[in-house]
């Protein structure tokens, strides 16, 4: 399993389908499409600019590349992604 990044949606293109990703911590910025994010076109539509994600780094010939995008609970759209996240939970609502 790779590891799990958090940033943010800074761009998005909804014509066609797809985004950029920015780590929280540097100006590095992962590539997303739509069929990407865990709940498919519905994730990709309820994800606006600003939102905060998790993702997996994935290799692409044209550069860094995100999958298993999904809202972080830290955005109060979804659930802890791991154990460890579970901790800082207190503030989750399902």
């Amino acid at each position: 399993m790779s590891e799990v990044l958090m940033g943010k949606i800074v761009r998005r293109v909804m014509a066609r389908g797809f985004g950029f990703i920015q780590l929280d911590k540097s100006k590095k910025e992962y590539f997303y499409h739509l069929s990407s994010c865990i709940d498919g076109p519905d994730g990709f539509n309820g994800m606006p600019e600003g939102t905060v994600v998790t993702f997996e780094e994935d290799k692409a010939d044209k550069g860094p590349r995100a999958k298993n995008v999904m809202a972080s609970y830290k955005s109060g759209k979804t659930r802890p992604v791991s154990e460890e996240d579970s901790a800082d939970a207190e503030d989750f609502t399902s």
